[in-house]
């Protein structure tokens, strides 16, 4: 009997860490046992409370033993990801709520920890901010640990693996992804999670392809099921074709293809044929693995995001902590320039009781920081003080009046004054940028160029802002377009303002991670391009293959076409030409 070849299934997500990875599927799933949900009679009260008190005390005892692995391995990056599921177990209020449903409606701990954990992610649901999206995942998390530890049984873990899979997740628990053992996990796919959550950071970090959102690949994906996974595109594709698998094979021949060809130019600029340079920067996120920088032929830390330092709200490292990590970047980069974002944060993270329904347009970053400088006065006191160790340059978020710029630089001065009577040590010349991520920046580029040495275009906020459009939101991404002309024109603004004031510009977005966009980018005037490192290879590429004056040429009649489609196609249909050429030349195709 011939076994009959099940259709081939495509599924769209989203992109969250580059790559590609053919294999067969290994399913982890939250659905392995049902939880109970029994009534308790009133004598049973007190010893079921002891049970719930006890799997806390467990699920801690587990906790601390894998914190002092993984931060052993890893380095104290990952550190805050364990105090933040370690802080939920002592969060009174969870607990109490636990209890009264025990004692009150007779429930038994697993149900009361399920009902809980429900309560408390209906609460944040509708709050459209990342902070507390991957709040709901560690609460979810945090209660399916305690029920495993009730139940007596473990969901199946990646221990259960023989051979090199694709791992498919409903949703990965950071915890779980720090886990991961790149020889092992071909990729990642999971049903839902955020780009910028501490999975997808992990995954990133660690090299490995992921892609997310894709709904219900759980459901109906079964263990050693053939797969695609593309990192690149967003896609997973089941049950490929022959002719899908030839496709993806021989991308991957590709790409390994390219990072062998680029060791042999590696320490050489990006220059075009007639002599137009253009600095190629890395995106990073943790200061560990900083080699990978060096290796992707990056001439510099273009955006080192510091978020992660401050993800926990009963962790936030303190200033000695912090300028331990920026000393050590700065001293391991060195002369390489690093450029420190400091804290991009909603109010509610340093407030716990601070609520407001859209956090991303209210107080937020230095809008809270102008009222309450503590933590922002902290950090550039780490900064400064670790400039002294390498090329170190201060970034600015969510900046949209002149107020705001005039106050930093206030408080800058204000430091370094302070340092100088206490005879402390930092730089002559730090460089101080502004980010252009709000329609109102970019307005008023012109004069803010007047009050700093450089700036920095956000491509992912400048067209959330611009469009009206939120990017989590996955019923109206589509309309998220960094490509929209109104995008590229609050852009062509703020180059020329910093042309005028001579002042360098860079971009930090997802426009700079695309070939067709870098190269507009690029020829529109913009002089430095960070991204994620493993993107630099190609564009340096492509950028030595080509000619300025064209690119140039191209770039400027993009600007007079009217939807994002038509600057697609014209950028896909003429910059194509040049990325078809490099690969044929190099006989990567």
């Amino acid at each position: 009997m011939i076994k009959e070849e099940k259709k081939e299934i495509i599924f769209e997500g989203s992109p969250a860490s580059s790559g590609v990875a053919i294999g067969k599927a290994f399913v982890l799933s939250w659905e392995l046992f049902e939880i109970p949900h029994l009534k308790i009679s009133p004598e049973n009260v007190k010893s079921e409370k002891n049970r719930f008190r006890n799997a806390i005390k467990n699920v801690k005892k587990n906790l601390y033993k894998e914190k002092e692995t993984y931060v052993k391995l890893y380095g104290s990056d990952f550190e805050s990801i364990y105090d933040i599921q370690l802080g939920l177990l002592e969060d009174i209020v969870a607990i109490e709520n636990v209890e009264m449903l025990i004692e009150n409606q007779r429930k038994c701990a697993e149900w009361a920890i399920e009902e809980t954990s429900e309560h408390f992610i209906n609460m944040l649901k509708d709050i459209p901010d990342e902070y507390m999206k991957q709040r709901k995942e560690d609460i979810k998390h945090i209660g399916m640990k305690l029920i495993e530890e009730l139940v007596g049984k473990k969901r199946e873990g990646l221990e259960k693996m023989n051979t090199p899979k694709i791992v498919i997740f409903p949703e990965l628990d950071p915890t779980q992804a720090l886990k991961l053992d790149k020889t092992k996990v071909l990729g990642v796919a999971t049903d839902h999670g955020g780009i910028n959550s501490h999975s997808s950071i992990i995954v990133r970090s660690l090299g490995i392809p992921m892609v997310i959102g894709l709904k219900n690949l759980t459901l109906v994906t079964k263990k050693r099921d053939p797969i695609i996974l593309d990192g690149d595109s967003g896609k997973v594709i089941l049950y490929p074709s022959e002719k899908t698998k030839r496709l993806y094979t021989k991308k991957i021949e590709v790409q390994r293809r390219i990072e062998r060809i680029l060791g042999t130019f590696i320490n050489l600029p990006a220059i075009t044929k007639d002599g137009h340079k253009v600095k190629l920067l890395a995106n990073i996120e943790f200061h560990k693995n900083l080699d990978v920088i060096k290796e992707s032929g990056a001439e510099g830390v273009g955006l080192f995001r510091t978020e992660y330092l401050t993800y926990n709200r009963a962790f936030l490292l303190d200033g000695d902590s912090q300028f331990e990590v920026y000393s050590s970047v700065s001293k391991t980069l060195n002369p390489l320039p690093v450029t420190i974002r400091v804290f991009d944060l909603p109010a509610n993270f340093f407030e716990k009781d601070y609520f407001e329904p859209v956090p991303i347009f209210g107080w937020r970053s230095i809008r809270y920081f102008m009222k309450n400088p503590k933590y922002l006065k902290e950090q550039l006191k780490a900064i400064i003080r670790a400039s002294i160790y390498g090329n170190i340059s201060i970034l600015i978020p969510f900046i949209s009046t002149i107020d705001e710029i005039l106050f930093i630089k206030e408080l800058i001065n204000e430091i370094k004054k302070e340092f100088k009577e206490k005879r402390i040590k930092f730089a002559a010349k730090i460089p101080l940028g502004i980010m252009i991520e709000t329609p109102a920046s970019a307005l008023k580029s012109e004069e803010f160029a007047k009050h700093c040495d450089f700036f920095s275009i956000g491509s992912n906020d400048l067209t959330q802002f611009t469009l009206a459009v939120d990017r989590t939101n996955e019923e109206v991404y589509k309309y998220h377009s960094s490509f929209d002309p109104a995008v590229l024109k609050l852009i062509e603004i703020t180059i020329n303002s910093a042309k005028q004031a001579k002042i360098p510009v860079a971009v930090c977005g997802e426009l700079a991670s695309n070939l067709f966009s870098s190269l507009l980018l690029f020829g529109l005037g913009v002089e430095e391009l960070s991204l994620f490192p493993k993107g630099i290879p190609m564009l340096k590429l492509v950028i030595r293959e080509s000619e300025f004056d064209f690119i140039q040429k191209v770039s400027k009649d993009a600007l007079s076409l009217k939807t994002s489609e038509e600057v697609y196609n014209y950028l896909k249909d003429n910059f194509g030409n040049i990325i078809d050429k490099v690969k044929t030349d190099l006989n990567i195709s």
